[in-house]
């Protein structure tokens, strides 16, 4: 028997709001889809649908007249805790989370949203919610078929005609969450949350009736059913099922043979020892689009794109197989048509007994839309940092324009005295050409000279040429000052891939220092202790915003008057950054709680509970972490530790969970 979708028939995804017309939006927009959409204005009704254990996907609204969205996903987590949790909100800027988020929230999605991009992320929160990865067993046994299946994803079992349990394969073990010794040899009914229903099953493959897309319920370890599609055939002998007995080396053939052919959403085929395809199962006809009598004696590389060929990737794979037993597969792969999709999938070697390469195995997915879905989470997780940048540059906008209105104000006021000065000295070199005209017609020096010393001393000489290098020099500052504050906030704003390469850790400091300033120079004081640093593998415009968050919550911790102190340091192959302030200090709670996304102990408005969330994302995608010490009424200290030398890249960078501490 097949499980062709072990998961459920239909996922179900609820939408909560309290305006009608969202939900009639996301009803309109979601229509097409293969899940089941339910919408409610009531939290209530999405919790008892949730108790009943068919909610795969809870969306709900933040702001909401009888329950806040966060307090309805605690309700959510507690009843069914893996149903995703998503919060959908017109104010990203005004969280406050007061509750449930110890038990955290999967995702966010704001509005006004992009409508692909919301079938997308609910289709990627499907996919990762329903996918479970497990080790590829090595296989041992040298018959075909058998090994195609025990590799295979997709839960596949043989039964007698009693029920009784002859094989089932890792993937269906998986799936019901259940030793072999549990499952093998055990009646089909110990599998059926309807032991009617699997009567009913065997009697009709009895009367030698094949089953395609049977929805029935199965028993997980615990008991708890879910849903299940099976397809099932009747493996003949002398018109009665297969007998409960050991299958010969041909009957176990023909019914892995079956199961092969059977699987209709992976592309199964086999290669020779040369990487030649020998056989093709019916999945790889509706997935690649060739003929079993086409395909058979093409080479491996007829999947592969030409540059993939050029660069002996094909070769290589079926190499790694080889040396390990197997290999997973994931990339670009051709149609027949020469349409290009998301292979996802695994290559094995299969061995005669003697230890001989006998040919591979290769079982594939079309995981295009995963992919496509994936690449735009990642979008969204940038547009998400992206928008906690720049939301900070608004809340530090008023300083900044203070800080860059102050030297502007000054330079123009230097330029008018300048222009002032100019006159002055062209009407003192005007004086002085008169009076070397006069001494050149015969007049004495003394008279020569009279009104040029007049006009010296009525336009103050002495003092317009001591002042005019003091207003070139505060003009000149002013206009560094200002390059230096628009050249931060540029970098700081841009939106960049997070680019990896040596970097002056100090100097984004100082950069950091700028935009912030106006926070901080009213009530601080910043003491620096800086040692040489050598080049920092990081990127300098998401340093900065990391240091931009520290040195800005620094400044908040500070009520009326006190100190920040900098320092930097190289410590067990890191780059250490300190960032300490004299202020209030944090409670072990509060410490234990800081990096929660939407977590703040501002009032509601005045900060998002984003920015230190995603400053420990920054620093441990960069393979990093920041350690936290504090104590009420003496201050706190964060320390910033990359490592010197740039560990491999984790995937999506700045989504994956940091390693903090608290000391």
């Amino acid at each position: 028997m097949v499980a062709d979708n072990p998961s459920r028939p239909k996922d179900v995804v609820v939408f909560v709001d309290d305006q009608p017309e969202i939900l009639d939006a996301l009803r309109r927009i979601l229509r097409d889809e293969s899940y089941e959409v339910r919408t409610t204005s009531s939290p209530d009704e999405a919790l008892r649908w949730v108790g009943e254990g068919v909610v795969s996907v809870l969306v709900t609204d933040e702001r909401m007249p009888t329950m806040r969205g966060t307090e309805l996903l605690e309700h959510a987590s507690k009843r069914s805790p893996k149903t995703v949790r998503v919060v959908l909100t017109g104010y990203p800027g005004s969280y406050t989370l007061h509750y449930g988020l110890s038990h955290g929230v999967d995702w966010l999605i704001s509005k006004p949203w992009n409508d692909e991009a919301l079938k997308l992320t609910v289709r990627q929160l499907l996919d990762d919610r329903g996918r479970k990865r497990r080790a590829q067993e090595r296989i041992r046994t040298p018959r075909d078929f058998q090994e195609i299946c025990e590799t295979l994803s997709v839960p596949l079992f043989i039964a007698d005609k009693r029920g009784d349990i002859l094989w089932a394969n890792p993937a269906l073990l998986e799936l019901v969450d259940r030793p072999r010794k549990e499952v093998v040899g055990r009646p089909l009914t110990d599998l059926y949350a309807d032991p009617e229903a699997a009567g009913a099953l065997i009697e009709r493959l009895e009367r030698r009736s094949p089953i395609r897309g049977l929805e029935t319920r199965l028993l997980g370890k615990e008991g708890n059913p879910f849903l299940a599609v099976l397809d099932s055939d009747a493996l003949w002998e002398d018109g009665t099922l297969i007998r409960a007995r050991p299958l010969s080396p041909r009957e176990s053939e023909e019914s892995f043979r079956l199961l092969v052919e059977g699987v209709k959403d992976s592309a199964i085929f086999m290669l020779d020892p040369e990487g030649v395809v020998s056989r093709w199962n019916a999945g790889a006809k509706r997935l690649l689009g060739y003929d079993a009598a086409e395909i058979a004696g093409k080479p491996f590389s007829t999947f592969f794109r030409q540059e993939d060929v050029d660069t002996g990737a094909p070769r290589r794979l079926l190499r790694a197989a080889e040396e390990k037993g197997g290999q997973d597969d994931e990339g670009w792969r051709l149609r027949k048509d020469g349409a290009a999709y998301w292979s996802s999938g695994v290559v094995t070697a299969l061995r005669e007994p003697d230890g001989s390469l006998r040919g591979f195995s290769c079982v594939t997915r079309d995981m295009t839309e995963r992919r496509r879905a994936e690449e735009e989470r990642q979008r969204l997780n940038a547009q998400m940092l992206q928008g906690q940048k720049l939301q900070a540059i608004g809340q530090l906008s008023a300083g900044i324009a203070h800080e860059i209105n102050t030297p502007v104000g000054y330079i123009l006021s230097n330029l008018t005295t300048m222009r002032e000065y100019v006159d002055d000295l062209v009407r003192l070199v005007r004086a002085g050409s008169e009076a070397a005209a006069r001494l050149q017609a015969g007049a004495t020096p003394a008279e020569a000279f009279a009104e040029l010393e007049e006009v010296k001393h009525g336009v103050d000489f002495d003092f317009i040429v001591d002042d005019f290098a003091s207003a070139v020099k505060d003009s000149k500052q002013g206009a560094e000052r200002i390059r230096d504050i628009v050249k931060s906030l540029r970098e700081f704003a841009h939106v960049d891939e997070g680019k990896i390469q040596p970097t002056d850790l100090v100097r984004c400091l100082e950069d950091a220092l700028k935009i912030s300033w106006n926070e901080l120079k009213y009530k601080t004081e910043v003491e620096r202790d800086f040692q040489p640093l050598p080049p920092v593998p990081c990127s300098c415009q998401r340093m900065e915003q990391v240091f931009v968050n520290l040195l800005v919550n620094a400044g908040q911790a500070i009520p009326k008057k006190g100190t920040i102190r900098l320092s930097t340091r190289v410590e067990d192959g890191h780059a250490v950054v300190r960032i300490a302030d004299t202020g209030v200090g944090m409670t072990p709670d509060v410490q234990k709680r800081i990096f929660e996304p939407f977590f703040t102990t501002k009032p509601v408005g005045a900060g998002t509970g984003l920015g230190l969330h995603v400053a420990y994302r920054i620093v441990s995608g960069l393979g990093g972490r920041i350690d936290v010490r504090s104590e009420p009424g003496k201050g706190t200290e964060f320390a910033v530790r990359l490592p010197l030398v740039h560990p491999p890249q984790r995937s999506g960078d700045v989504q994956g969970e940091p390693e903090r501490s608290t000391t």
